[in-house]
């Protein structure tokens, strides 16, 4: 029975499996880990009930059959979107259009964690030299992550050894706000602080493993360099990286390194998350926040700084406690002196004619 009820607490129950392999059918059989998938199914039960429940649901349409209609996306990712709403509109849904526009934006959501508004105008099309463009769905959510990709040789460069989150919330006061749209990763805004970080990692995995046995329209560049910032901002051998997740509510440094062997720690590597990379990267040449700034971190990142204001202040106090001394050995000099001249003019007084009579405390 305590067997029974250690793997409910460590696996996922079925109805939760169930959804989580109709997103990526190779889960199938296997044992999903609660700690590994917890955060995403949360949130991909949430995003159904919320299109299930919406003003305008779907007719008949219930989380089965809301799931399975993710293999016509996945079949039909090549076409416009304006093709796909119609594949999603006939049998076996019977939709209205704004159903499947609805059911599409929700599909693109629980697959690839993108918010995708269809009814936007800049959805539908890219800009090429000949003006606007139809394009398919595959080359809108490639251009969702290669339009932020700098031109050859024109991203930011530096080395990233001192860029953990850790270090940035305990050194400058930075905070994380945590999100579920792969493109709002790494959006840095350096006034308040704030960095969002996407938080699912388990999904940039599965997009990384079944790589070739999916349809994914994401780069694959960009998944890899999605995984190594996790990594490098959050190392998961780390314990308060650890720690800090933990309290979070996040778990995803128990997935490890995710097959990314290395930790790249150079700023060339990353195009895809240059730009947020190099914002925070920039973060650490600010003045730290706090006590804070004198303390020696746990990685010996703030050395140099650290180094120079001790050594500062045992100089400063090595130089008070001098003066200090100087300061003593005079005054107990000038004491002397003035002790000897009193004398020396006490004796001159007693040496004049009756002096002990007018002065006999003192000359006696």
């Amino acid at each position: 029975m305590n067997a029974v009820v250690r793997s409910r607490a460590l696996y996922l129950d079925d109805v939760s499996a169930n959804i989580l392999c109709q997103v990526w059918p190779r889960l199938r059989g296997r044992h999903l880990r609660r700690d590994y998938y917890g955060n995403f199914i949360v949130y991909l039960k949430r995003e159904l009930t919320t299109f299930i429940r919406s003003p305008h649901p779907a007719k008949e349409l219930d989380v089965q059959r809301t799931l399975e209609s993710l293999k016509l996306l996945k079949q039909n990712m090549d076409k416009p979107l304006s093709q796909i709403v119609d594949v999603l509109k006939a049998e076996p849904n019977q939709l209205s259009e704004l159903e499947a526009s609805r059911l599409t934006e929700f599909l693109i959501r629980a697959w690839l964690s993108i918010e995708l508004d269809i009814y936007s105008s800049s959805t539908w099309s890219i800009t090429t030299s000949g003006g606007h463009e139809v394009v398919s769905l595959q080359r809108i959510i490639e251009g969702r992550f290669n339009n932020s990709v700098p031109r050859e040789g024109a991203g930011s460069s530096g080395n990233l050894n001192r860029l953990t989150m850790k270090f940035l919330i305990d050194t400058f006061g930075w905070t994380v706000s945590w999100t579920s749209d792969l493109t709002e990763h790494l959006s840095v805004n350096s006034r308040t602080r704030v960095v969002t970080v996407y938080e699912h990692k388990i999904c940039l995995l599965h997009h990384f493993e079944f790589d070739g046995h999916d349809v994914c329209p994401i780069p694959q560049g960009a998944i890899k360099e999605a995984l190594d910032t996790l990594n490098l901002l959050f190392p998961p051998d780390d314990i308060p990286t650890q720690n800090y997740l933990e309290n979070e509510g996040k778990s995803f440094h128990r997935l490890g390194a995710c097959g990314r062997g290395v930790h790249y720690r150079d700023l060339s590597h990353y195009r895809y998350w240059n730009k947020g990379l190099a914002q925070l990267l920039r973060a650490t040449e600010e003045e730290p926040l706090g006590f804070k700034q004198f303390v020696l971190d746990r990685r010996h990142q703030n050395f140099r700084e650290v180094t120079t204001f001790w050594l500062a202040v045992v100089a400063i106090i090595f130089l008070t406690l001098g003066f200090g001394v100087i300061s003593t050995v005079f005054a107990a000099k000038s004491y002397q002196v003035a002790l000897m001249q009193y004398k020396l003019e006490l004796a001159q007084v007693c040496s004049m004619p009756r002096a002990n009579l007018s002065l006999p405390h003192y000359c006696a």
